[in-house]
């Protein structure tokens, strides 16, 4: 699992230097991109939930009424904005599974 999220930095990486100058980024600039990329996330969300038809607890939920491929696409959509967010803060790879680790251990202790 972790190739796999080395290798979608490495990519994203590849596509985020290519407007944002990741190499001379001070602290506002930082923020700003930030948000930028936060409102992204947030719309992609958005289109996300659009592809389940059903998501208004009131709608009668119908099999199939799901387009799995939409759906993953959009996911997609989100997974990539969030890793440009990290690669953004400097967030590699092992600082975000440290964190995941830490993380998921205080969500135990707090609700188990």
């Amino acid at each position: 699992m972790q190739d796999i999220l080395k290798m979608m930095f490495e990519k994203q990486m590849e596509f985020v230097k290519s407007w944002v100058p990741l190499d001379t980024l001070d602290v506002p600039q930082r923020e700003h991109y930030s948000l930028k990329y936060l409102q992204c996330i947030m719309e992609e969300i958005i289109e996300l939930q659009r592809e389940y038809p059903s998501r208004k607890f009131w709608h009668k939920i119908v099999k199939g009424q799901v387009d799995d491929k939409k759906a993953l696409l959009e996911f997609i959509d989100v997974l990539l904005f969030l890793v440009a967010l990290a690669v953004i803060n400097g967030w590699t790879p092992e600082k975000i599974q440290d964190a995941y680790l830490e993380k998921t251990e205080f969500n135990k202790k707090r609700f188990l």
